[in-house]
């Protein structure tokens, strides 16, 4: 296992050192000939799937259905002080003295607060770290508009909407409807957990005399700095529950159980603080893993307003840039349309082709404007053409 251990830590000790590639874009290199000035005939059936509506979101607070954050306060009578005796957490083992490897110091504050008002202050912010989570995610996966918790709560106390009732599916719709959004995020946190690995001591090195044997110590000890960076220290663990529901509709639309791991450092008995952004930070790991069904609901959507060529190249400039999500290394669709006819009822619709080619962002992306570069049968592209992210994995 150890082994093992040694080999993890030297390819992720190769990631840190290697990073990762992008795609830069010389766009000088390219000219504009005739080729590139040919534009698409949009028939009038197919103008509506032009309509790029940027769709809001409110993300709803995460149910705590973990132990962790459920916290047991006892206040003295003589000075007013809150002794908080324990906060434990599933795997935590949080408590004023420690259990095992892992402990807490405990912590007296003065004040004023009664036992039920600083036991939600305390849950809250576990559930609200995972908010914060989720909205940062949906920000960074772009194609959709935040709706502030500032007017959801506007909205909740404007209708009464007590937060015990929240996560009914039915009270969630109705919400989203009172606040004129288009999907509802919410979800639960089912379990944390938490894990440290103590540093390994490098070993001792000598000269052997033997060049062979000298790199090999040399080596080992990379090995164990590589081990050391990835695998030692306080690890948590984040197990979630995420849903999208349509407000519209009241359809679940997405609902995926996903984890994620962080490392908060080599702290063998980190503070409540501290250990509430690990699980910030392993949830926003989790979700990274429900992103490519996501960006299904939270399309980016554009099309070519410029067409570029050198020898048997081209490139491709969109109306989309960063203000709406887009990236480098972010791959599109390309469509091209065609009116149909249905030879019974004479209904007119639009019949939606995706072309044998992709659309690559390149590193040439301003807030409104991004090229990009293509393979497959370039020759195809026409100025006008509809293009889509595909889903972000």
């Amino acid at each position: 296992m150890q082994q093992r251990n040694v080999w993890i830590g030297l390819m992720g000790l190769g990631l840190v050192l290697t990073g990762c590639g992008g795609n830069k874009l010389d766009v000088t290199a390219y000219q504009s000939i005739e080729a590139d000035r040919a534009k698409v005939d949009i028939p009038e059936a197919c103008k509506a799937a032009y309509q790029n509506g940027i769709p809001s979101v409110a993300v709803v607070e995460f149910t705590n259905n973990s132990t962790f954050g459920k916290a047991s306060v006892s206040t003295s009578k003589g000075n007013s002080q809150t002794d908080h005796s324990s906060v434990s957490a599933v795997g935590i083992g949080v408590t004023p003295v420690g259990v095992g490897a892992v402990g807490a110091s405990k912590s007296t504050t003065k004040t004023k607060y009664d036992n039920e008002k600083t036991s939600r202050q305390v849950d809250a912010k576990v559930s609200e770290s995972v908010t914060d989570a989720v909205e940062s995610q949906i920000v960074e996966l772009g194609g959709a508009r935040i709706y502030s918790r500032t007017n959801l709560e506007k909205v909740m106390k404007e209708q009464r909407i007590q937060q015990s009732g929240l996560f009914n599916e039915d009270t969630l719709v109705q919400l989203g409807k009172m606040a004129g959004v288009k999907y509802i995020v919410t979800g639960a946190i089912n379990n944390v957990s938490q894990k440290y690995i103590p540093k390994q001591e490098t070993m001792e090195t000598t000269d052997t005399g033997n060049k062979t044997l000298n790199q090999l110590q040399s080596l080992a000890n990379l090995a164990i700095v590589a081990n050391n960076i990835v695998l030692s220290g306080m690890t948590i663990t984040t197990n979630l529950t995420m849903k999208v529901l349509d407000v519209e509709t009241g359809e679940v639309l997405f609902s995926k159980q996903v984890e994620g791991t962080a490392s908060i450092g080599d702290f063998a008995n980190p503070s409540f603080d501290q250990l509430v952004g690990g699980l910030k930070a392993a949830a926003q790991e989790a979700l990274v893993q429900a992103n490519p069904e996501i960006s299904k609901y939270f399309k980016v959507r554009g099309y070519i307003v410029k067409l570029k060529s050198s020898q048997d190249k081209r490139i491709a400039q969109m109306n989309i840039g960063s203000k709406i999500g887009v990236k480098e290394g972010q791959e599109f669709f390309v469509y091209s349309f065609e009116e149909t006819e249905d030879p019974i009822s004479g209904k007119i619709s639009c019949d939606m082709t995706t072309l044998p080619l992709t659309l690559r962002a390149s590193d040439q992306i301003t807030e409104e404007l991004s090229w990009a570069t293509t393979d497959g049968q370039t020759m195809m592209l026409r100025i006008g053409q509809l293009v889509e992210r595909k889903p972000v994995e």
